[in-house]
């Protein structure tokens, strides 16, 4: 169990390494300019307005992947790959269009999107000098070249999957041998070449009070990068699991963490105006074929960008009364009701994403409205 010493000991290094400092290091970079005058303006428009503004888009350009990890949910949006995919020029479009809203930060995702051999014109397709750059992967491609190669198109950060801090414990969780050391010499090598590095670790009820679990959080805290905490969500390959959930007694043992840890992080703390969901507010999913989604886990679309632009459906999924306001919990990891009522509607379907008023019988009728 997380104990008083450990707390103890981390007290003095935290004071000089805040979480201030650490957003700072993430968050800006002085080699782009046209960023950080976005971001300003961005921060202006919300003092005067006080609305939700677009941040983060995150992309999944391709569902194929190296790895066939334990909770993988990608395999069920694979069953339509003959389906129409974006283009480059379709990248083009949704990027522009996501900027005019206030998007900054453009995430690619998957799957793996590492195997894509045109990844670098998609990331040129969202004008890397003017945005924040991510590739979140399992690493296992990422070697020094392919660093170097996507530090010049503009990549900022890599967000490695990395959930203990034992070998063998990620190899079996990602369902392939060497997987825990390819990831941290990717993150060595990047952080060697000048990109930032951030670690995902999805944690479950089975896992959060794991000593290796506790290993990780020690080990990403003296490399000097944050570590991204994921709940485990009932879907993929956990569809309908409810006992993966973390309980109220696994989050408070967290929120001790959070408080003696200052590199930890979760998705809920990056928005713009509160801490909480920020689901369609301030993220957007989007598919390889163009479908656009509230949230990397809710796959519910709320239209097609490849059909209407980009600003209509963001506007048609901020009708939906879960997405108005920031819910101050996950819904898709935390929400009972949620995941009972709308998340398993998506679990049970022949394909993904379902039709948004499927998954929200409401939009049907505010659209209408």
């Amino acid at each position: 169990m997380f104990g008083e010493k450990v707390m103890q000991n981390t007290w003095n290094w935290h004071r000089l390494y805040s979480r201030f400092g650490l957003n700072i290091k993430y968050g800006f970079r002085i080699n782009k300019p046209l960023l950080l005058s976005r971001v300003a303006y961005n921060l202006l428009r919300l003092m005067v307005k006080r609305q939700p503004l677009l941040r983060t888009v995150d992309f999944a350009p391709t569902y194929a992947c190296n790895f066939n990890c334990v909770h993988c949910f990608a395999v069920d949006f694979k069953k339509i790959d003959s389906r129409k995919i974006m283009t480059i020029e379709d990248y083009q479009r949704c990027a522009g269009e996501a900027m005019q809203l206030g998007a900054v930060h453009f995430a690619f995702q998957g799957g793996e999107p590492l195997i894509l051999k045109n990844l670098e014109d998609i990331i040129r397709a969202c004008q890397p000098h003017k945005n924040l750059i991510a590739v979140t992967t399992n690493a296992l491609l990422l070697n020094r070249q392919r660093i170097a190669q996507l530090k010049k198109v503009g990549v900022d950060l890599f967000t490695i999957s990395l959930d203990s801090g034992d070998a063998e414990m990620h190899d079996s969780f990602r369902r392939h041998k060497g997987a825990y050391n390819q990831a941290i010499q990717a993150a060595k090598d990047a952080l060697d070449l000048g990109i930032n590095v951030t670690f995902n670790a999805v944690v479950s009820h089975q896992s959060v009070h794991d000593v290796n679990f506790l290993n990780l959080v020690q080990y990403t805290r003296n490399m000097g990068v944050k570590l991204n905490i994921l709940f485990a969500v009932p879907i993929g390959a956990w569809k309908d699991d409810e006992s993966i959930i973390l309980t109220p007694e696994d989050k408070e043992y967290l929120n001790k963490l959070f408080a003696s840890f200052s590199h930890l992080r979760r998705d809920l703390d990056a928005n713009y105006l509160a801490h909480g969901c920020g689901a369609m507010k301030e993220v957007i999913y989007v598919d390889c074929y163009g479908d656009i989604m509230p949230c990397p886990y809710i796959h519910a679309s709320m239209g097609n960008i490849l059909d209407a632009p980009l600003e209509t459906i963001w506007r048609r999924g901020l009708k939906i009364d879960h997405f108005r306001e920031y819910a101050p919990i996950c819904l898709a990891a935390e929400d009972y009701h949620f995941i009972r009522e709308h998340l398993s509607k998506a679990c049970h379907a022949g394909s993904l994403p379902v039709a948004g008023d499927l998954m929200f019988p409401e939009m049907s009728r505010k659209s209408k409205s």
